[in-house]
């Protein structure tokens, strides 16, 4: 039976190309339907301009996908706000994001993540955007990627809602070594792993790969296609079981952390990634003499957890107050077995 989402319509064991309509805008919709039933997984990417780790990956994906054998159907939204995409030329959109919540401004600059699961009867293009798209696939898939860009100094993440087992569980089948469990309350509104999970139940994860501009490296694909394979793995799309990293680690965002901060001017060199497992007492930073590179300061892990992020949010030359890393004291660290080997 043929597979139709958004009004693109694909055959069992094709891939179909089109796109959806809102206000005479067209957003590019491929519909890749497996010859045998299954569930629904859609990649949602480009929310914000300039961020493409999802969009880069989508065309390697498809590539790749054996139609004959998958079960189910993957919908790609390669770049979902086609109107900022296009219009957008910015090196860094990260903190003119962070800006956005300033009232609207007949939805020019208005941040589409913070809407969902938008309302039809709005004037603001995201509203009515993030509606069409909530109610023509989203709410009804088994499983929502919503592809990010994050800074720098953050670990590539997967975000999901607390409280809702099916996320999480998804989230630790990305292989991603770190997972964002945020609260509803405290945070941004209007958050697509967030409202979509609490109104519909759908399993939605975020994912943020650094760096937030309008190139995306070549391993940060492969890595976002590897997610979406995992995923599609732990849902029983393809053969296989989701390649884990030996440690993940649950971030439980709002909850008590420390933050390493330089003392003096210098230059900031890391001995952790930017997500970690670390016992007190382990270094995870030095501030070293501009003059002779001599260490000024030692920055070691005060007590046993996770550190949620490492490195310069600006240049690794840091001024005193300036924000090193983050520890989180009650962060879960989950250890994974180690793969079987098959006998042969």
């Amino acid at each position: 039976m043929a597979k139709s989402f958004l009004g693109v319509r694909a055959k069992p064991g094709q891939v179909a190309y089109g796109s959806f309509t809102l206000d005479d805008v067209h957003i590019p919709v491929v519909v890749a339907a497996g010859a045998k039933e299954g569930p629904t997984l859609a990649l949602h990417c480009a929310q914000h301009a300039t961020e493409y780790p999802g969009s880069a990956m989508i065309g390697p994906l498809l590539a790749g996908l054996d139609l004959a054998t998958q079960r189910g159907t993957v919908v790609a939204l390669p770049l979902v706000n086609i109107p900022y995409v296009v219009r957008t030329r910015l090196p860094n959109a990260y903190a003119r994001q962070d800006r956005s919540n300033d009232p609207i401004r007949n939805g020019v600059e208005f941040n589409i993540n913070r809407v969902w699961p938008g309302q039809p009867d709005r004037p603001e293009w995201n509203h009515r955007l993030a509606h069409a798209l909530t109610g023509g696939l989203l709410k009804d898939a088994d499983a929502v990627l919503d592809y990010h860009s994050c800074r720098m100094c953050d670990p590539d993440f997967a975000g999901c809602s607390k409280g809702h087992a099916p996320s999480r569980a998804l989230a630790l089948a990305t292989g991603l070594v770190a997972i964002d469990e945020v609260p509803e309350e405290g945070h941004f509104p209007g958050q697509m792993y967030r409202r979509l999970p609490i109104e519909f139940g759908t399993a939605v994860n975020l994912i943020e790969m650094a760096p937030t501009s309008l190139k995306t490296q070549f391993d940060k694909m492969q890595q976002a296609r590897r997610i979406a394979v995992n995923v599609m793995k732990h849902l029983g799309m393809i053969a296989g079981q989701p390649e884990l990293p030996p440690v993940q680690i649950v971030f439980h965002r709002l909850s008590e952390q420390y933050t390493l901060t330089a003392g003096e001017m210098g230059f900031a060199t890391f001995y952790q990634p930017e997500a970690a497992a670390v016992r007190k007492g382990d270094l995870i930073c030095e501030v070293r003499s501009l003059k002779d590179f001599s260490v000024l300061e030692r920055h070691v892990a005060a007590c046993d957890g996770g550190v949620a992020s490492v490195g310069p949010v600006e240049s690794h030359v840091v001024l005193p107050g300036e924000e090193l890393a983050t520890l989180q004291p009650g962060a879960e660290i989950i250890r994974n077995a180690p793969p079987r080997r098959s006998r042969r």
